[in-house]
């Protein structure tokens, strides 16, 4: 498509991250899913696309509560969600996760999603790290030492739960010592960095976070 068409439909919206893109999405004219396989055809701007997600999140997490706050793995939200955390693993190059973590913790202070919704986007995003990270450790050698090497923060915060699915925890690598340092070093990270997050749009102070301490 060129960029007229892009200007006249609901692309034009995706890239400059207009909310009235719902309406589209109402209509039926584009699904959720689609508008992930166009960002991952056309980046745009980070800005813009974190707005929409953010749109995403607000809509899901309703969902998910009515849900029962229970993810299931076959049905429910988690398939939706899933194709989301695929998308913000692959495009971490343009899509930084520090925007991503920062823009739930911004709804969730503002209740536009709920505590346990974040952990669920949590879970999923951290399945979905973990997956990438394994492939590239498999495909990728020279990649290890930077997957291996991350630094394991002096404080685990236990705000919000760490439940990986048993089908990561006995991957194709589970046999590789080097690759479950590796593993836990990631885990241990993002658990740190989105709890952090989640304490802070919960308005608890930084003393608070310091009397569950020990390394990862």
């Amino acid at each position: 498509m060129d960029a007229i068409s892009f200007e006249a439909g609901w692309q034009g919206y995706a890239l400059t991250g207009r909310p009235d893109l719902l309406n589209y999405l109402r209509r039926g004219d584009v699904t959720w899913s689609q508008l992930w396989d166009f960002y991952r055809a056309h980046p745009a701007d980070p800005g813009a696309v974190v707005r929409l997600m953010g749109l995403f999140h607000a809509f899901l997490s309703v969902q998910y509560d009515a849900e029962g706050a229970v993810l299931d793995y076959e049905q429910g939200v988690y398939p939706q969600l899933r194709e989301w955390a695929q998308l913000a693993v692959e495009c971490a190059d343009w899509i930084p996760e520090e925007k991503i973590r920062d823009s739930l913790a911004g709804l969730l202070e503002q209740d536009l999603i709920s505590p346990l919704y974040y952990e669920a986007v949590f879970n999923v995003y951290l399945e979905a790290s973990v997956e990438r990270s394994a492939a590239i450790w498999s495909e990728q050698p020279e990649a290890r030492a930077s997957l291996g090497g991350l630094e394991v923060p002096a404080v685990t915060f236990r705000r919000i739960s760490i439940q990986l699915p048993e089908r990561v925890l006995s991957d194709s690598l589970q046999n590789d010592p080097q690759w479950a340092v590796a593993r836990s070093r990631i885990v241990s990270c993002r658990h740190a960095d989105w709890d952090r997050a989640y304490a802070v749009a919960l308005g608890e102070e930084e003393g608070d976070w310091r009397d569950e301490g020990g390394s990862g």
